[in-house]
């Protein structure tokens, strides 16, 4: 996503799901330069892709907590 009225003040997380990732992978790559980024808020769960199925718990936590 571009945005087109420059930075936003909107506060931002990422989650990144570990499980299966390759340490060299552009996924993870990209995690670790979100997790270093001050203006991230940075999650990781050692789940795959669909989070909510294999970690449901863990998902519903960490959305009540940034709500």
């Amino acid at each position: 996503m571009t945005l087109s009225r420059g930075e936003t003040a909107l506060p931002r997380a990422f989650v990144y799901c570990s499980l299966g990732k390759d340490p060299q992978s552009p996924q993870a790559k990209r995690a670790a330069g979100l997790k270093a980024d001050p203006r991230w808020q940075y999650f990781e769960l050692a789940t795959g892709h669909n989070l909510h199925y294999t970690a449901p718990q863990e998902t519903v936590d960490l959305l009540t907590g940034l709500a």
